[in-house]
């Protein structure tokens, strides 16, 4: 789907639990599985409909900057940084006041 996206296309998604929880109606055109009419009704749709082309387009761009690489690289590298040990340590505000005790 993403590969679409990025190129500014709308997607055509069977209506899977996994793709449906993530990604609405407003961001791909669903249709039923194992249902060959309604995989042509979603194309007829698509096809008569550029205003819902558009639609889906738009939000999928703004679905991207919201969870596609730009925002997520940071996240993902983090894990690695983790296991790897390379995580720099938080800075703290002020040191303790404890500090002097021990």
């Amino acid at each position: 789907m993403v590969d679409y996206w990025l190129f500014e296309r709308p997607v055509i998604a069977t209506r899977l639990r996994a793709v449906s929880e993530t990604y609405g109606d407003s961001v791909l055109e669903y249709y039923e599985p194992d249902d060959a009419a309604d995989l042509a009704r979603a194309i007829r749709r698509l096809h008569a409909e550029p205003g819902r082309r558009a639609e889906l387009v738009r939000n999928a761009k703004a679905m991207l900057e919201q969870t596609g690489w730009a925002a997520q690289r940071e996240i993902y590298l983090e894990v690695f940084d983790d296991v790897l040990g390379r995580r720099a340590a938080a800075p703290t505000a002020e040191p303790s006041p404890l500090a002097d005790l021990t």
